[in-house]
């Protein structure tokens, strides 16, 4: 029985005649579209804002409806798609204007001379000097070069009347060889010269503190930064020499010219305090002390009184750099 079953052949199964008609009948075009429309489409919307694209599918739905009809093109209203907002533009801030590099000093080729007169007469003194040199070294010669108010235009001459002439004699010899030295004793005409050289002791190898500090004050008048430091430094290092009434005369001296007009808002007025100070604590003897403030004026005796209190003196204060400038080339203030 059950062989007979596995061997039966395959029961044939007959088709109707009407409905077999269309099975080998070509596909008309409306067939065709049907069966294109019941696959699911793939549309693309490009997303403007982020120039993205974002495929969006056209499934069915549980309930049967479509998010898109798959015969029309799926359309975004441009109302719907969030705009590019124009960036807003940066505030720009102004560039600095940079400051142009002065050429270095050149002395090659041709060149031009200023004639400078300093003093009163009958003390008036001729200085003649590179004007390339001046106009390098100080911006105040770099903007007087070009005021014919204070240059004669003809001649290159200016009148410098309230410089002390020594005093401007050691700067010219400073910016000719970036030395501080002394400038020798002026000259009696009345008496003739003399035939010996002079000896160590009678030409002095350097200048008084006082002379220092007066020199610090003409080269901020003068805008000389690089000669403010170096006399600054040269403070630094200052010992007195001589006898000790010599030492308290100068320190006299010292004292009423920090106290005056010519260093007043001076930034070198606290380190002659300072200096004085430091004089106070050096005199041993009690008595010389009591002399020493004796001999200075009020103003000058209470500052040193409150430098000692402030337990500065002897170096201790903030250090010497408070008392030096920057030295930017082209710096025209």
């Amino acid at each position: 029985m059950d062989q007979q079953q596995k061997s039966s052949p395959l029961r044939e199964v007959r088709i109707p005649e009407e409905e077999s008609k269309g099975i080998n009948q070509p596909l008309s075009s409306p067939t065709l579209a049907a069966m294109v429309s019941s696959k699911p489409s793939r549309q693309t919307v490009w997303n403007e804002s982020t120039f993205e694209k974002s495929p969006t599918s056209s499934l069915p739905g549980r309930d049967g409806s479509t998010p898109f009809a798959s015969d029309e093109r799926s359309e975004v209203s441009p109302s719907h798609v969030s705009q590019p907002q124009p960036k807003p533009e940066r505030e720009r801030t102004p560039k600095r204007k940079l400051k142009q590099k002065r050429k270095p000093l050149n002395f090659c080729g041709p060149q031009t001379f200023t004639t400078i007169l300093t003093g009163q007469p009958p003390h008036q003194q001729t200085f003649t000097l590179h004007t390339s040199l001046l106009t390098h070294t100080s911006s105040f010669f770099r903007q007087a070069s070009n005021n014919p108010s204070l240059v004669e235009t003809r001649t290159q001459t200016m009148k410098l009347p309230n410089l002390d002439s020594t005093l401007f004699s050691i700067i010219v010899n400073y910016l000719y060889t970036q030395k501080i030295l002394p400038a020798p004793p002026p000259s009696n005409p009345a008496s003739p010269p003399s035939q010996e050289p002079n000896t160590p002791d009678q030409e002095p190898d350097e200048l008084s503190q006082l002379t220092l500090y007066k020199l610090h004050t003409m080269a901020v008048h003068l805008k000389l930064p690089a000669l403010q430091n170096k006399v600054v430094k040269e403070l630094v290092k200052y010992e007195f020499k001589g006898s000790l009434e010599d030492c308290i005369t100068e320190w006299e001296g010292l004292a009423t010219y920090a106290f005056g007009k010519e260093m007043a808002g001076s930034v070198l007025r606290e380190k002659a305090l300072e200096d004085l100070a430091d004089v106070y604590l050096l005199l041993g003897k009690e008595q010389v002390r009591e002399v020493f403030l004796e001999r200075l004026f009020g103003g000058a005796a209470m500052g040193v009184l409150g430098m000692l209190l402030g337990q500065k003196g002897l170096g201790g204060g903030e250090g010497v750099e408070r008392f030096l400038v920057t030295e930017e080339e082209g710096d025209d203030e």
